[in-house]
């Protein structure tokens, strides 16, 4: 099983090569640190595509470089139905939780294939940004790194029309969407990721107000940002400004940490008034 994974490791690591954009970043010209207010003084001229996120570079405050994290190699490897059919089969839960929803198993690769260089390297880009102001261990960066970036492996088995549904999902499609996160924690329970990670994933949607965990708050409050800030068959992407007022919102209702939050905000003009 090693050497059959680490074959399909070397296959797509020529796949997984990103170079950095050379994207020249307005600063904000915010007056303050204060970014509770005022979001119109943003400059979002940078904005329109959602890869555009100033990676992080190794060596400074986070050890790690999104674009380049060897969990990608592993999410991809992982890719192969060959290998999915075997996390599938070890696992009967799955296909009952297909069943109870009225699902057949049937895998669709191309859900992840088409996030790997944007939602989960942004998601992943955000978190540990947020990281750096919150006093995340190197050990607990680790964690946090890979459950971003298979935060989202579930999908593999939700219908790719659901998920590439342009205008809004009625309330079934909606329930089926949300078991991504129970799904990918079952199908990699055997897969030799720990627990820690596992959790995370399972529980990315679970609102601040019932969750104390500080890495899934984090992971929570990165996934929901990265996703307001992209396009999606279904919407337009948000401005910087539009997804920290969404944000705000959350934090309120008490569905996002106002801890994480404002770590988010400090990030951002670190990462772009440089």
């Amino acid at each position: 099983m090693f050497l059959y994974l680490h074959k399909v490791g070397l296959k797509v690591c020529n796949l997984l090569k990103v170079s950095s954009n050379n994207l020249q970043l307005n600063s904000f010209g915010i007056q303050n640190n204060n970014l509770n207010s005022n979001y119109a003084e943003f400059n979002d001229s940078f904005v329109k595509n959602p890869n555009n996120v100033k990676p992080r570079i190794m060596g400074q405050t986070s050890p790690f470089n999104a674009n380049v994290l060897p969990s990608k190699l592993l999410l991809s490897a992982y890719l192969d139905p060959k290998i999915i059919n075997k996390f599938v089969k070890s696992n009967p839960q799955i296909k009952n939780i297909l069943s109870e929803h009225g699902l057949e198993y049937k895998i669709y690769p191309q859900n992840i294939r088409d996030i790997i260089n944007t939602h989960l390297s942004t998601t992943t880009n955000y978190a540990l940004q947020i990281a750096d102001y919150m006093n995340i261990s190197p050990n607990e960066r680790k964690i946090l790194e890979q459950a971003c970036v298979f935060h989202d492996y579930g999908k593999l088995l939700i219908p790719e029309e659901i998920i590439s549904k342009k205008g809004s999902l009625n309330k079934k499609e909606r329930e089926i969407v949300d078991l991504h996160s129970e799904l990918g924690y079952q199908l990699l329970l055997l897969s030799g990721i720990n627990q820690r990670t596992l959790d995370l994933i399972r529980n990315h949607h679970k609102p601040y107000k019932e969750s104390a965990d500080k890495l899934q708050n984090i992971l929570s409050v990165a996934d929901i940002y990265s996703a307001l800030r992209e396009e999606r068959s279904y919407k337009k992407p948000m401005t910087v400004g539009e997804s920290l007022e969404i944000l705000d919102q959350k934090a309120i209702e008490g569905e996002v940490s106002p801890e994480v939050l404002n770590a988010l905000k400090k990030s951002l003009i670190n990462a772009y008034a440089a």
